[in-house]
């Protein structure tokens, strides 16, 4: 019977290698449930197999530690996740697996409901877990463990509640952001479209981040913020997470625009340098400010 189960296990691993591929970060409800099918397991289980294929897309330059991460959406979708290390940097432009998850589902305007990972999620990831509306109620999976509700691992949770903040990261925003300089450059007003979505409900400095890679194709990011602030997101690791999800890697980046808000308390420039020196050096960097637009004011 054991015999029956390894061979089980490894069937599943065989089968997964051959038909998910490697640059592949986002599963669609229907394929989710023809793997199920195939594999005659539950989506948990499913997730729990993805879990390798997530760590493999880790960039741990500094631990040399890859985390994965498995989310599913409450479309029936699942996601996956990895960490991100900036080698030369300070350890907080790191991006744990978790964190990188909840940036895919938002660039997919998926919520999640589950999440399934190898270790319980530290204390930073609850953290930024309990930023979502709702979140409380996420399930957490754990390999070998009970499955548990975010509220289970977070008990006395300090979230945007706390500071009387009621919008969702879940929710279409719109910023009323306009440039400072009008622009015709598609990277730059790329960028201000990414602004205009940034959740930057404690410090109103909205940013956002475009890159331009080298095929032509372009993906984006926009700053989140944390109500216990030090779990917040750049803009620029935000995007990354866009490039990444996509099957993209740092050597196809080409060009990066930055808008963020004029004379803000909370400035990005010199974070988005650094990770670009750290991860694509000499790679041009285009910034433009923006300001409140005279509707909004």
């Amino acid at each position: 019977m054991l015999y029956f189960v390894l061979m089980s296990a490894k069937n599943i691993k065989a089968y997964l290698q051959e038909h998910f591929p490697k640059e592949k970060a986002y599963i669609g409800a229907e394929e989710v449930r023809a793997f199920t099918r195939s594999l005659r397991i539950k989506v948990q289980e499913l997730m729990m197999e993805l879990l390798p294929f997530a760590a493999e897309k880790a960039h741990p330059t500094i631990s040399n530690y890859r985390v994965g991460v498995a989310g599913l959406t409450k479309n029936g979708s699942i996601l996956l996740g990895c960490n991100l290390e900036m080698h030369g940097l300070h350890l907080n432009n790191s991006l744990h697996a978790e964190q990188f998850l909840v940036i895919s589902s938002l660039i997919k305007k998926e919520e999640l409901s589950a999440i399934a990972v190898t270790a319980p999620p530290c204390g930073h990831c609850r953290q930024f877990l309990n930023e979502i509306k709702g979140g409380s109620k996420l399930r957490v999976l754990v390999a070998g463990e009970p499955e548990r509700t975010l509220m289970e691992l977070l008990p006395a949770p300090f979230g945007p509640s706390n500071l009387k903040i009621n919008i969702s990261l879940y929710e279409d925003r719109n910023n009323s952001l306009e440039l400072k300089t009008p622009s015709n450059d598609p990277l730059i007003k790329e960028a201000l479209r990414q602004a205009n979505n940034s959740y930057a409900p404690y410090s109103s400095c909205p940013s956002g981040i475009a890159i331009q890679l080298k095929n032509g194709a372009v993906v984006g990011g926009f700053y989140i913020e944390n109500a216990a602030f030090n779990p917040s997101v750049s803009p620029m690791l935000s995007a990354l997470v866009h490039l990444i999800s996509e099957g993209y890697d740092y050597k196809d980046i080409k060009e990066v625009a930055l808008v963020e808000r004029k004379n803000s308390p909370v400035v990005q420039e010199h974070n988005v340098q650094d990770i670009l020196n750290s991860i694509a050096p000499g790679t041009a960097l285009k910034k433009q400010e923006s300001i409140w637009s005279l509707i909004s004011q």
